[in-house]
């Protein structure tokens, strides 16, 4: 069985993960402090300008990033997804999380009750000996 192009491997979406966790927004826009005027007395009014990068000048990846471009009044508003999602997903992904015990019971809290009705004297006794471990 040859794999799909198609299908996403492990490493891609490890490294894809990786780079959206490390997006900011200067991946995706360009700041300048510019001088806009001047007040009563002269002196010059400073402001921070942005603008958006050309899209060729974009990472298709960063570019993934974007999770909202709204325009406002006052004019684009840029939405990422938030960086801590991917590196949570990393963070499953890559065991780095420390194990979480986890407890089965039956009703009410009460000890799980297995019952098993088996026929052929092998598995009977396979499942009792697993059942004496429980």
């Amino acid at each position: 069985l040859i794999a799909s192009d198609s299908i996403m491997t492990k490493q891609e979406a490890l490294e894809r993960l990786s780079k959206s966790a490390r997006a900011t927004i200067h991946d995706i826009c360009t700041f300048e402090l510019k001088q806009v005027g001047e007040d009563e007395d002269g002196n010059p009014v400073m402001q921070t300008v942005w603008t958006m990068k050309h899209s060729e000048d974009i990472d298709p990846v960063i570019a993934a990033s974007i999770k909202s471009v709204t325009f406002t009044k006052t004019g684009p508003k840029i939405e990422m997804y938030d960086s801590n999602g991917s590196i949570k997903i990393l963070s499953d992904l890559q065991g780095w999380n420390a194990p979480r015990k986890q407890e089965i019971t039956g009703k009410d809290g009460s000890a799980l009750a297995i019952k098993a009705d088996v026929s052929a004297p092998e598995i009977a006794s396979a499942l009792a000996g697993l059942m004496a471990k429980l």
